[in-house]
């Protein structure tokens, strides 16, 4: 058909020998010749228009011919007939999408490689705080009566300095009377992988080994940990799994034996001068496996006053001590933020882009078959 001015087609419903018209176009098997010519008729006749309906005298009545036009009108006045061309859009399911499926795939795997490691790293802003409690008998020298205190911990990380690989965090670890008198106090600096969350060797400083914090998904171990909590490393062993407020969590158990911690109690009268302090703990640590969070600590143990060659001469602090109700329940509910934001990021993304990818795959195949 020829589309005439402001898209109209004008069908003849007359048989002339069609010398005047534009050109001779047959509509179907079933339908008889028309004439077409690019004639639009005016808003007067349009008004007067008649819609011919589905079972009306138009012959242009085949599948073809109504996907080609919008509707068609009888004019009375030129006994012909004008079809109003269909508008033309997209059609989705004729549309090959398979490179958008493909291109979607692509950045699902690379997400999985790039994108979920940068998702886990520590915080370039991290930094907490811990509150302990603790009931301890302690005394100031080998003859002293025992004495019953209570104490306070604090450890508070703060991050110094923060690159792509590593950052510097200040760890410092107080033991204090309810008064505010520093009983113990342990301080550093460490330099901390943001990935594996280990201490690096060569910085801080002091040469560190081992796990300063626990990174998402820590295997069962063996490990070894040196944070501010003790003056030096401690060996970690998998215990089991246990709930805590019915969260699932990994139980390792550590000790140590003879570690060297007399600077931590410099306040006492004879150390570091004639006595040296040496310090055996064990305890249990809890940590939520996908996000790493320790959301428990319990220890138990023992400072001995000790000569220079390490004989034991007596024991002069014995404690036991374990978070805070408050500080457990702030590690449970950092340790649910971070899991769920390493799900949304490690998991549910990949899959909404790798499902987006099939998807496209397979209406793209469709679509193929349909325009072949």
């Amino acid at each position: 058909m020829i589309s005439g001015a402001g898209g109209f087609v004008t069908v003849s419903r007359s048989r002339p020998t069609c010398d005047h018209w534009a050109r001779v176009a047959t509509h179907g098997d079933r339908a008889a010749p028309a004439c077409v010519t690019p004639h639009r008729p005016s808003t007067q006749d349009a008004r007067r228009a008649v819609v011919i309906g589905a079972s009306g005298r138009l012959s242009v009545a085949s599948q073809a011919v109504k996907r080609e036009w919008a509707a068609c009108v009888f004019n009375p006045h030129t006994r012909g007939v004008t079809c109003i061309p269909r508008k033309r859009g997209i059609d989705v399911s004729r549309t090959d999408c398979r490179p958008l499926g493909i291109l979607l795939l692509l950045c699902a795997a690379l997400w999985l490689l790039l994108g979920a490691p940068l998702a886990s790293r520590l915080p370039d802003d991290y930094q907490t705080a811990l509150y302990f409690d603790s009931v301890a008998r302690a005394r100031e020298a080998p003859t002293d009566d025992w004495k019953r205190i209570v104490l306070i911990g604090r450890r508070l990380d703060t991050t110094l300095l923060s690159t792509a690989k590593r950052s510097v965090i200040q760890s410092d670890a107080y033991w204090a009377l309810p008064g505010g008198e520093l009983y113990f106090e342990n301080a550093g600096v460490y330099a901390v992988d943001r990935v594996t969350r280990q201490n690096m060797p060569g910085l801080g400083d002091v040469e560190r080994t081992g796990q300063f914090l626990f990174p998402p998904g820590m295997d069962r171990g063996p490990h070894v940990l040196w944070d501010s909590q003790l003056a030096g490393p401690r060996a970690m062993k998998f215990a089991g799994v246990d709930e805590v407020d019915d969260v699932p969590v990994h139980r390792f158990t550590f000790q140590v034996q003879g570690l060297d911690e007399t600077l931590g109690y410099g306040h006492l009268p004879d150390v570091p001068e004639r006595y040296r302090a040496l310090t055996d703990s064990d305890g249990v640590l809890l940590i939520e496996p996908a996000s790493g969070v320790l959301v428990d600590y319990i220890e138990r143990g023992r400072s001995s006053f000790t000569k220079p060659d390490g004989t034991v001469i007596a024991p002069f602090f014995v404690w036991n001590a374990h978070f805070t109700e408050e500080t457990r329940r702030s590690q449970l509910k950092r340790a649910e933020q971070v899991s769920r934001r390493l799900w949304l990021l490690q998991t549910l993304v990949p899959l909404l882009l790798a499902g987006a990818g099939v998807v496209l795959l397979i209406f793209g195949m469709r679509a193929a078959r349909r325009n072949a």
